[in-house]
């Protein structure tokens, strides 16, 4: 995987294709894509909020898919080819309680689309949202 400090569009993996990621014209399913998404999803590492917790400054947690998109932009190859695997994060909507450390995490992986005036850990909602 790439390191998220050289990305400029979310986490880029590269993920091989299984013979099982086809369908029967030879071209990448949408379950065999959706398992590419699985596959870059179980390789993010969320480096300073890891950090946060092994520290045991922040509880047991569990990470969830909340929603995903696909996107095929051209024929995969056949089996054993590689593909690229782009995966990242939009802006929520509403207060969160979340520690810096997570926000400035999920920052990186942050979609281009979604970007909007550069915003970090530091400058993201006032205080007075934190709370539901």
């Amino acid at each position: 995987m790439n390191a998220p400090e050289h990305q400029t569009a979310g986490i880029q993996v590269d993920v091989p294709v299984r013979q099982a990621d086809l369908g029967r014209d030879g071209s990448a399913s949408t379950i065999g894509m959706a398992r590419w998404l699985e596959d870059a999803r179980i390789r993010l590492r969320l480096r300073r909020f890891e950090r946060l917790v092994g520290e045991g400054r922040f509880g047991p947690f569990q990470i969830l898919l909340v929603g995903q998109r696909l996107s095929r932009l051209a024929p995969a190859g056949p089996a054993g080819t590689r593909v690229q695997v782009h995966t990242g994060v939009r802006l929520g909507s509403g207060p969160l309680q979340l520690p810096d450390e997570l926000i400035a995490d999920l920052d990186e992986m942050r979609l281009p689309e979604t970007e909007v005036a550069e915003r970090s850990a530091a400058t993201r909602v006032p205080a007075a949202r934190l709370h539901r």
